[in-house]
């Protein structure tokens, strides 16, 4: 069975719509278990903060969701996990990413890009 584009475009921008809405939150953490889809929270959060701003492109299928933590902030922890929520505690977790080790101290800012893609089959 064939998917008309007309109907994938809407899924699409459905979706785009739903994650520009409440995607709102990025959270950074860390963790030594593996991400799972399953998952609602992190392992172990050490900050959430509203995120900064986002990019969004319709065509391509994606919105990316950024997130700004300066150098007062999450400090004396090596984070590897990012996460987005629709909420400043608890709410609902829309992703939860390992990123690479960054040992975070008073010395570096973070600035965090997390792009989802929205693909219909």
């Amino acid at each position: 069975m064939a998917v008309n584009t007309n109907l994938t475009g809407s899924l699409i921008t459905t979706i785009l719509d739903s994650l520009q809405t409440n995607a709102t939150y990025v959270a950074v953490g860390l963790g030594t278990v593996d991400p799972s889809s399953t998952d609602t929270v992190m392992e172990t959060e050490t900050l959430r903060k509203a995120r900064q701003e986002y990019s969004r492109d319709d065509g391509a299928g994606e919105i990316t969701i950024s997130g700004f933590f300066n150098s007062l902030e999450a400090n004396g922890v090596t984070l590897n996990r990012v996460a987005t929520f629709n909420a400043a505690s608890s709410g609902d977790m829309y992703n939860h990413t390992p990123i690479t080790d960054v040992e975070k101290d008073n010395q570096k800012e973070l600035w965090v890009d997390i792009t989802f893609q929205v693909e219909i089959l």
